[in-house]
């Protein structure tokens, strides 16, 4: 056990080092990307060059902090529905093909014990690795004491005579496997019996604004929040619109303070003025925010304040503890 534990710690280590070493490049990459705008005239065409440079490095740091927050977890009680749900938000935006991969018949009872980064990783690698067979149909499986998810291929094709090896490598080290079936590959783990069900809890979130224009982050958002309804937006004028309206109220919002047409200030005023309770996520410096929201900031213990690139996992995670006991001021998150 202690080598397992030792194991883990190490691996946990090392991931995050590769990440902080690939933040650390992708902002080198980002500055040469200034210099060269900088050096250009305003018109010139190798200006879309280089904002392609810029949107193509904030991708890579929001995967990258997604990445962070599915580290090296160890065993915990895992559900099903909501890697295979993740996982398809995230095959939408990556695989080449457009298709749409779908989640059918997974119960929100259905959870294993293992290590969700993994599960994830495992799953990504089998199901977004067979992009001529086009998109899988992510259907659950049972092998005996095994629980796990079907990767289905349309119209049976075949995804491959080899099991992936860093999959297998994956699913060994969690007492898991990687099954070879007619439709694809079967990805099972051991069941975990006797975590409670979601069925048998309500939803903690009745109704969440997310007006994050970074759609890969909105799908990992909506993915890792229980809620019954999400408001999706873009644009600043449209978060001002749902933020002045209080029925029914927001348990959540989660707001970048350079939104496109927003207003910070005016926006913590809109939805504090009819409600004191909901949790504000800003995502921004803030240090760089107006002398009053920062004030006004600093006493709310309902508010987060974090800048990107930030640890979603850990995100997550204060959210829920604010939502489940107030805490006495803002909490802020380490990138």
């Amino acid at each position: 056990m202690g080598g397992s534990n030792h194991s883990e710690t190490e691996d946990a280590r090392l991931f995050e080092a590769i990440a902080h070493d690939m933040n650390n490049l992708l902002a080198a990459i980002d500055g040469y990307a200034d210099q060269v705008g900088g050096a250009l005239p305003p018109n010139h065409t190798g200006q879309g060059d280089v904002q392609q440079i810029h949107r193509a490095v904030k991708k890579a740091s929001i995967l990258i902090g997604l990445c962070r927050g599915l580290g090296p977890t160890g065993s915990r009680r895992v559900e099903l529905v909501e890697i295979a749900q993740m996982a398809a938000r995230l095959l939408r935006k990556l695989r080449t093909d457009g298709g749409e991969v779908r989640v059918e018949g997974i119960s929100a009872s259905a959870a294993v014990r293992g290590d969700g980064g993994a599960l994830l990783e495992a799953l990504l690698h089998v199901a977004g690795g067979e992009d001529g067979a086009g998109p899988p149909v992510l259907l659950p499986v049972e092998r005996g004491s095994l629980l796990g998810i079907r990767v289905a291929f349309p119209g049976g094709a075949d995804p491959g005579s080899t099991a992936p090896g860093r999959t297998r490598e994956l699913l060994t080290a969690m007492s898991g496997e990687l099954v070879r079936s007619d439709a694809g590959w079967d990805i099972l783990l051991p069941a975990a019996d006797d975590a409670p069900s979601r069925e048998r809890r309500a939803p903690r979130l009745r109704r969440v604004l997310l007006a994050e224009p970074e759609g890969l982050l909105r799908s990992f958002f909506v993915s890792a929040l229980d809620a019954e309804h999400v408001e999706e937006v873009v644009d600043g004028e449209r978060a001002h619109r749902i933020l002045s309206v209080h029925a029914p109220p927001l348990d959540l919002v989660v707001v970048p303070v350079d939104l496109d047409g927003f207003d910070a200030l005016a926006g913590y005023r809109e939805l504090r003025s009819g409600n004191a309770e909901a949790v504000l996520v800003l995502i921004g410096r803030s240090e760089l925010f107006a002398d009053e929201l920062r004030r006004l900031v600093e006493n709310d213990r309902r508010t987060i304040v974090v800048d990107k690139p930030f640890n979603v996992a850990q995100l997550v995670r204060l959210i829920d503890e604010l939502l489940r006991e107030p805490v006495d001021t803002n909490r802020e998150v380490s990138p």
